[in-house]
């Protein structure tokens, strides 16, 4: 599939050079995390949740809707193989939320690898509540600085762990092997995720956004905003007018129901 770039970049407000280097790609992470705002309303309202790339770019360029991981780093992906990048689409299992004595994770997160003279990179703009706004050094222990937080890959075991710093220390996000993921591979764990009764995204609403220096976080009728790094404040939604303004003003969507449909699906507790 050949994107329209043009109407991509118009979605996400970049007039810079098309040239595959460092600072296109940063760049573009930058605005694409603070515009493409990462939300699972599809699988929320039990809706098929497509991977097809002309499917992909209509939801998240065309309907100006948002999407998850599967869809945002397939995005992303696309356009910067479109742009000449050298990219490889990997998977990892989360971590960011489990305990360390638990047991291991199904692979539920797609992500990029870009090769680059400067070295090696993650470009990540679908992890949703802590998203890299910038790419990530995959050279072990190097900290890469955004305006929202601090972030790092560290090895683990055979592979890679990517973390985040906050007020304790270091915490971990997800774990990797270096190892290219296939279309079918994430075929399958979308489906899992969009569709398994006790997914996170079929069970909850989640949406996240960023700007230059905070994040927003909607889970169900509870809405935190995290200045700086580790400062959130957290406030319950009470009416369905209050999280219209949310989803529609603060999260940038434009809604595919009535917002009195996703209203009276949020869980009672």
């Amino acid at each position: 599939m050949t994107l329209n770039l043009d109407a991509y970049f118009a979605r996400i407000g970049y007039e810079g050079p098309r040239s595959a280097t460092l600072a296109t790609v940063t760049r573009l992470s930058d605005l694409h995390t603070c515009t493409i705002t990462f939300e699972a309303l599809d699988s929320f309202l039990g809706n098929p949740v497509s991977l097809e790339p002309t499917k992909v770019f209509a939801k998240l360029v065309e309907s100006r809707r948002g999407g998850y991981c599967f869809e945002q780093n397939l995005l992303m992906h696309d356009v910067l193989a479109q742009l000449g990048y050298s990219v490889t689409p990997l998977g990892a299992r989360v971590i960011a939320g489990v305990a360390e004595d638990a047991p291991a994770t199904p692979v539920t997160h797609r992500f990029t690898v870009v090769d680059l003279p400067e070295g090696r990179f993650i470009v990540d703009v679908g992890f949703g509540s802590k998203c890299p706004t910038r790419p990530i050094s995959l050279a072990a222990g190097v900290e890469t600085e955004t305006p929202q937080n601090t972030f790092r890959v560290v090895p683990y075991g055979a592979g890679f762990e990517v973390q985040f710093k906050n007020n304790s220390g270091w915490g971990g996000m997800y774990r990797f092997l270096d190892q290219q993921y296939h279309l079918a591979d994430h075929e399958m764990s979308n489906w899992y995720t969009s569709t398994f009764p006790n997914s996170k995204f079929v069970r909850n609403l989640i949406v996240t956004t960023v700007d230059e220096t905070r994040r927003y976080n909607l889970l169900n009728r509870d809405l935190t905003t995290w200045h700086e790094f580790d400062k959130p404040e957290t406030r319950r939604l009470e009416t369905p007018r209050e999280l219209e303004a949310v989803l529609v003003g603060t999260m940038k969507l434009d809604l595919p129901v009535s917002i009195q449909t996703i209203w009276e699906k949020l869980p009672q507790a």
